[in-house]
């Protein structure tokens, strides 16, 4: 084994390291060794080419896919990594959006999109509300108080119910819009 080898091989069993699924790969072996140029002035420069190769696999992957921050541990030995894999997931948390349905009755809050991020699983940990994936105005709001800890406010989408679609036409278009379309066959 060269010294370019099992210096690639040392960097990328570290982020093997810091994965908690392996499976499917999320950058493979071959990539970084891609990445990396083969030859370097010193092996100091090469190890920094190593980390710099890797590091920009690793962002390029979770751009495009914020919620494959959920694959690596909660917080790794690479202080870089941990900043990038933070802002992946406040950007899956920004994503993230609680519906509510129904009328003023049976007023109800879907959070299974929130409970589907890595920050939003532990905000419902927190206000103990850690199997439900709907709640009721007092469930929400020990959610809400735990988000206020962090000074956060989760974004809130408003499902119209069937009545109000059926006689606001405007909702009723929006509704329609919003439906995928379905192809007819021949």
């Amino acid at each position: 084994m060269t010294g370019r080898d099992a210096i690639i091989k040392k960097h990328f069993d570290a982020y093997q390291a810091a994965l908690a699924e392996k499976r499917p790969e999320l950058v493979a072996y071959h990539e970084l060794d891609n990445a990396v140029p083969d030859e370097a002035p010193s092996p100091e420069i090469l190890d920094g080419l190593v980390q710099k190769a890797l590091l920009l696999l690793i962002k390029q992957k979770l751009d495009a896919d914020p919620s494959l921050n959920q694959r690596f541990v909660a917080a790794t030995k690479v202080p870089l990594w941990n900043q990038l894999l933070t802002a992946a997931r406040i950007k899956e948390l920004a994503r993230a959006r609680i519906v509510r349905k129904g009328g003023r009755k049976q007023l109800r809050f879907d959070v299974a999109d929130l409970a589907k991020t890595f920050f939003g699983k532990h905000l419902l940990a927190d206000a103990g509300l850690v199997r439900q994936k709907v709640l009721d105005k007092e469930e929400l709001e020990k959610l809400q108080a735990a988000c206020a800890k962090i000074k956060l406010t989760l974004p809130e989408t408003i499902e119209p119910t069937t009545t109000e679609m059926f006689f606001d036409e405007v909702i009723a278009e929006q509704v329609a819009a919003a439906k995928p379309k379905k192809k007819k066959s021949p």
